[in-house]
């Protein structure tokens, strides 16, 4: 299965930490998440990106006020998975790094992580590994969830 994860180059050290999260999720599941990194030099990286968009079936966004700034993110990413999860019945899955007017783009249901039933941006956790914890229980439920029907182990 491929994955996609969208983020904002400003989040950069949120971004790899999210990523070492969701490797133990990707071994399990046999997904194979695209990230920017693998973009090589001289490669037009539009092409590229829209080709890991077209080739997905589960998609990370993570949102924060600097992806919710990206008009690259806003105006190519976020559609173009949308409605690609919507052809093949993919799975969109939000991680809320920061406060942010998230709700514009996503709603309560579906962002991760939540905490006592309430989405609490991973930056507000104490202590913040815990944020990046419970995103990662939450990713493997749904992933779980949706794609196998049964609750995560």
């Amino acid at each position: 299965m491929n994955g996609f994860i969208s983020y904002a180059h400003e989040d950069g050290a949120m971004f790899r930490e999210v990523y070492k999260h969701l490797t133990p999720i990707a071994r399990r599941y046999g997904i194979e998440f695209w990230t920017d990194a693998k973009l090589h030099t001289g490669q037009y990286w539009h092409p590229a990106i829209a080709k890991a968009i077209a080739e997905a079936e589960v998609f990370v966004a993570l949102v924060s006020y600097e992806s919710l700034f990206s008009n690259y993110i806003a105006t190519f990413e976020l559609p173009a998975m949308r409605v690609r999860a919507k052809a093949i019945g993919g799975l969109i899955l939000p991680v809320l790094l920061n406060r942010c007017m998230w709700t514009y783009e996503f709603s309560a249901p579906l962002v991760a992580p939540v905490h006592d039933g309430k989405p609490l941006p991973i930056a507000d956790w104490q202590p913040q590994r815990n944020g990046y914890h419970a995103a990662s229980e939450q990713i493997a439920g749904a992933i779980q969830t949706y794609y196998h029907g049964a609750s995560a182990p």
